[in-house]
């Protein structure tokens, strides 16, 4: 693939997850640049409303 297309994906880190990693290693492999949703690891502090607020704008920058 000489000019890769870049894909957001979107849905819910705790009901879809599983199908949007199938989803992204397809699409990785075949040459495409791909974004998800990270879910915090567990363990991981809460995050706080501004860096929600962050992940919130930077998942639409991508979209656009």
């Amino acid at each position: 693939m000489t000019d890769p297309t870049t894909i957001v994906l979107c849905g819910s880190v705790t009901r879809a997850m599983a199908a949007m990693r199938a989803v992204e290693r397809a699409l990785v492999l075949a040459g495409h640049t791909v974004y998800v949703p990270c879910p915090p690891p567990p363990g991981e502090p809460p995050l706080t409303g501004q860096q929600l607020a962050n992940l919130a704008a930077g998942h639409r920058r991508a979209i656009r």
